[in-house]
């Protein structure tokens, strides 16, 4: 299992409240609490790893794990975002949105261990999908377009960044509200490359000798 990982992104999430409280003057203390909770987890927590091939077989414990570490600073920063006003639907439809995809995330990383194609295909797709498409975000955004503030935010929506987990945190940070299709696209993404790395994990095993 990853458990320093996961430690790593335990220590950085339940952060998030205690920086609020020792720099308010800070702008991401004025940020959403819950969407800062997790970007660690799933910067983290989701990084493609090497394991022998018997590990696939925890992959669904892997994933609870990291779901259940995840549930106290995601609780904690779910909190400061009511109490700050926040709108309790749309915080629970992120939060659920978010932390289902974190799940998925960690069960494809621990799932591609099974096979050297499935390890290929996975982090290809986590390159891709997470680190990538982010990267891509704000290298677009230091660029001087010359569009709108309004075609900058709709560019935010397109895919591939609809899929990104990370862009959906940051977008919720800054801007708690997000359209349903939004969320319901990170989760599919989610869902799509997890399926893919069992097939390819699936192919691998029986092309194995």
């Amino acid at each position: 299992m990853a458990l320093r990982s996961f430690a790593a992104a335990f220590l950085l999430s339940v952060l998030v409240p205690l920086a609020e409280g020792w720099f308010p003057a800070l702008p991401a203390a004025s940020a959403s609490g819950a969407a800062l909770a997790l970007l660690p987890w799933l910067a983290l927590a989701t990084l493609p790893r090497v394991g022998a091939p018997g590990d696939a077989a925890r992959a669904p414990c892997e994933a609870l794990l990291a779901g259940a570490l995840a549930l106290p600073p995601l609780a904690l920063g779910a909190g400061l975002d009511l109490a700050r006003g926040a709108e309790p639907r749309a915080l629970a439809a992120f939060a659920g949105c978010a932390w289902l995809a974190l799940v998925l995330w960690v069960a494809s990383a621990a799932c591609a261990v099974k096979a050297a194609r499935a390890r290929c295909v996975f982090g290809a797709l986590w390159l891709a999908l997470v680190p990538g498409a982010a990267a891509l975000r704000l290298a677009l955004a230091w660029v001087p377009l010359r569009a709108s503030a309004e075609a900058a935010e709709a560019s935010a929506r397109a895919a591939p960044f609809a899929l990104d987990p990370l862009i959906l945190c940051l977008r919720f940070a800054r801007a708690p509200l997000l359209a349903p299709a939004e969320l319901a696209a990170c989760c599919g993404a989610a869902i799509v490359v997890l399926l893919a790395t069992l097939a390819a994990g699936r192919a691998g095993a029986e092309a194995r000798p």
